[in-house]
């Protein structure tokens, strides 16, 4: 495609060779400071391409150099020599010539290595471009030292070459060498911008830059999705708004820090989404560095550490508890030998009172109770030193409706506290199950408490049920609490999920009981409906 001067007879164009025989240097240039001006206005919305600005060029001093035929190649990234315009129609085989002349290499302080860069071959004599062209010469395009493209220039048969015109076109070449030069660090800028611009928008990685005064000037969708705010709230605001008040001067210090030294400083904060819980982050802040080595702004990359946190406060509760279970079994032990003595001589004291006909009915009763809270008391004793060392115990058949019983007695103070009535429907056949007795005390104990934190205080009822069904054993925990909202019913037995308020779960009680479940071979199950109660359903193998 070519900017067409239409056709003239040999005659008209040695013509108007002549009249244009001798523009001066002053004209070129003038000319050329006229397509730089109109470049830098912009005759086009935003700035001319390559494509644009050889229009223009060629244009004007297709008007200036009466007569002659110009054609520019230009050499894209990479090597490549695929934007070609004309001022007239090339001849079809000539079209994709790619090759410039060793004088025009010389000329500009080039060699053959600097060509073969560009995609250029080179040649010892100008091959032409366009039909009944005999002869003319070509100037290399050159800026910062890299070779652009090729501009010819062609005559027609007989027609006299003007002296100075390889000088004056030399000219024209430098200009538009500069203003393609222009154009290709506005674009290479411009498609970085946009580059890192994506990159940032997309990186799976919570990023910022902040400037010295820590306003935030670029910031990643995945910081504003942690933040839990849109762009328009982050951009140019300050960074210290956007923490909690305890963090603010650990980060003013880290900012100061990094700006002073110029290096890597690390920053432990709390950032406040407006409409969700406060998340634990850490800020790791890099220097970036301007002109004279002065650090222009600082890159921030976040990371979020809330349910590391949470891990490392589960990991200290439990060594807590470890050491507590630890004690416990101890002070068990210590307790077991009077507890035996008392229930001992209680039983016989009892049993002498009733077989005395003129004991006091009264003091007979009062025996029999003593007798059965020490019962009570051992087996309690018992069933906590299993349940403190389940690792311990090797898997038997247990009775499935007991060990619901005996994880009932470990919740007794919570089932009192909610005030709620408990129902125990288990099958006359009591179905027996393989298992750890620890392990699933520990499943059902969690289940029980959590019915009995979700039943409204005073009005619970709770609903515990054992059935044999198909060489399985179904276990149901049931309450009349407020339900599970359906978004939520997959989540439940993740780690560290919790619909309790801060500091009444973990987050960690479902998933462990969903995992002892799986290791003894079942399954468990959850049906809730809104306002009518949730039951959790342990589906476990049958003992043989």
């Amino acid at each position: 495609m070519g900017i067409t001067t239409g056709t003239q007879n040999r005659a008209a164009i040695g013509e108007g060779i002549q009249a244009a025989r001798t523009p001066t240097a002053l004209t070129l240039a003038d000319v050329a400071h006229e397509c730089s001006q109109l470049v830098r206005q912009g005759s086009s919305p935003g700035p001319l391409d390559e494509e644009a600005l050889l229009e223009l060029y060629l244009a004007r001093m297709g008007a200036v150099l009466g007569g002659r035929r110009l054609v520019v190649r230009i050499s894209r990234p990479g090597g490549r020599v695929d934007l070609v315009r004309s001022t007239a129609p090339l001849a079809p085989e000539r079209r994709e010539r790619q090759s410039v002349t060793a004088d025009a290499l010389r000329a500009a302080g080039l060699d053959d290595d600097d060509a073969m860069l560009a995609g250029f071959g080179v040649t010892d004599e100008y091959r032409w471009d366009f039909d009944a062209a005999s002869h003319g010469f070509d100037v290399a395009l050159v800026d910062g030292g890299r070779l652009l493209g090729v501009l010819g220039v062609e005559y027609h048969p007989g027609v006299e070459v003007p002296v100075d015109d390889r000088p004056l076109v030399q000219i024209f070449g430098a200009q538009l060498s500069v203003a393609l030069g222009r154009a290709r660090i506005g674009e290479e800028a411009s498609y970085l911008s946009g580059y890192l611009a994506s990159l940032l928008e997309d990186a799976n990685v919570p990023l910022l830059v902040i400037d010295r005064s820590r306003r935030v000037q670029v910031v990643s969708r995945a910081f504003l999705e942690l933040l839990g705010r849109r762009r328009s709230e982050v951009m140019h605001a300050d960074l210290a708004e956007l923490v909690a008040p305890r963090s603010r001067a650990p980060l003013m210090q880290g900012v100061l820090h990094g700006i002073r030294e110029g290096e890597l400083t690390h920053v432990d904060l709390t950032l406040l989404p407006p409409e969700a819980e406060p998340r634990d982050a850490t800020l790791d802040l890099v220097s970036i560095l301007g002109p004279g080595d002065q650090v222009e702004a600082l890159l921030g990359i976040v990371r979020d550490v809330t349910a590391l946190r949470r891990l490392e406060e589960q990991i200290v509760q439990a060594e807590k508890l470890a050491t507590l279970g630890q004690l416990a079994a101890g002070v068990v032990h210590e307790l077991n030998n009077p507890l035996t003595s008392i229930s001992v001589y209680a039983e016989r004291l009892h049993d002498k009172a009733q077989s005395d006909p003129d004991a006091d009915p009264n003091d007979v009763e009062r025996l029999g109770r003593i007798v059965q809270a020490a019962e009570r008391i051992l087996r309690f004793t018992g069933d906590l030193i299993t349940y403190a060392r389940p690792a311990t115990e090797a898997p038997r058949a247990l009775s499935a409706a007991e060990v619901v019983e005996q994880a009932l007695v470990f919740c007794e103070h919570v089932v009192r506290d909610s005030g709620a009535e408990v129902e125990q429907v288990f099958d006359a056949s009591r179905p027996q199950v393989l298992g750890v007795r620890g392990q699933l005390h520990q499943v059902f104990i969690n289940l029980i408490t959590n019915a009995c934190h979700a039943m409204p205080q005073g009005q619970g009822e709770l609903r515990l049920s054992v059935e044999a069904k198909n060489r399985a054993v179904v276990i149901r925990v049931r309450d009349n609490g407020p339900g599970i909202p359906q978004g939520q019913r997959d989540a439940i037995f993740e780690p560290f999920f919790s619909t309790k308020g801060e500091g009444k779960g973990t987050g960690l009680g479902l998933s462990i009981v969903r995992n002892i479940v799986q290791q003894h071979g079942g399954a468990i199950e959850v049906e809730s409906e809104s306002g009518r109660g949730t039951t959790f359903s342990v589906i476990l193998p049958a003992a043989d």
